[in-house]
């Protein structure tokens, strides 16, 4: 099946190869493929030389469609106490379920479509789905709880240990709004398991940051000097 590449996900720099291509006579190569969007068509799948290729869809549709799906899938995910979704977890989801693919890197395309579903979760009541999308590497939330909080009104947080416990809290408002197996009592808000575990080393590294040198001799602490008052 013949790939179709949209112009607007096309780069320039993109658009320049090909003409170039083109005019010299030399065969193009679109098999790089970062701005790829094809409907109901795995991106890693090979292509089928004599195919019809599949309709083109635009950034503005493909956000359309996308954005549904991923309020669909936060909702579902919302209905399991504590459970969250990395963002590469939710891109691929998104695109399954919506049968348009891309091969454009995830952080160029989500951003969007979760800015999107805050506004939605904002129209419809709902509680800020977006603090249940959390970073792979460090467990937090993205700039697309930002929006959801300007949206409610609150200034943006900058720390990030209380912007965690702030979005901790919104992930239990969603628990208890979609109906989770919440403990009795309500439950309680829950930093991502990512994000406690790099606190927890952070303090541990304070600690013994901050821990004394201790002579081995009388078991005094050692000035900064680096020479024991006690045994010189």
């Amino acid at each position: 099946m013949t790939e179709v590449r949209t112009s607007y996900w096309r780069t320039t720099d993109d658009e320049d190869a090909a003409s170039s291509a083109i005019s010299d006579g030399a065969p193009t190569d679109d098999s790089d493929g970062d701005d790829t969007v094809t409907p109901g068509t795995d991106a890693a799948a090979a292509p089928e030389a004599d195919a019809e290729p599949e309709p083109e869809v635009t950034k503005e549709e493909a956000e359309a469609a996308w954005a549904p799906e991923a309020r669909r899938i936060l909702t579902r995910v919302a209905g399991a106490y504590q459970s969250l979704i990395e963002y590469a977890e939710l891109a691929a989801e998104i695109q399954e379920s919506s049968g348009i693919h891309t091969r454009r890197q995830v952080r160029s395309w989500i951003v969007p479509v979760l800015d999107e579903v805050a506004r939605l979760n904002h129209e419809h009541g709902e509680p800020m789905m977006t603090s249940l999308v959390v970073h792979k590497a460090d467990g937090t939330v993205g700039t697309s709880y930002d929006l959801a909080l300007s949206l409610a009104g609150i200034d943006p947080i900058e720390d990030p240990l209380a912007r965690e416990k702030h979005a901790s809290q919104s992930r239990l408002d969603c628990y208890q709004w979609a109906d989770a197996n919440v403990p009795s009592g309500g439950g309680r808000p829950e930093m991502s398991p990512r994000f406690q575990q790099i606190q927890a080393r952070q303090r541990k590294e304070r600690r013994d940051a901050e821990q004394p040198n201790i002579c081995p001799h009388c078991f005094m602490a050692i000035p900064p000097t680096g020479r024991c008052d006690n045994c010189g």
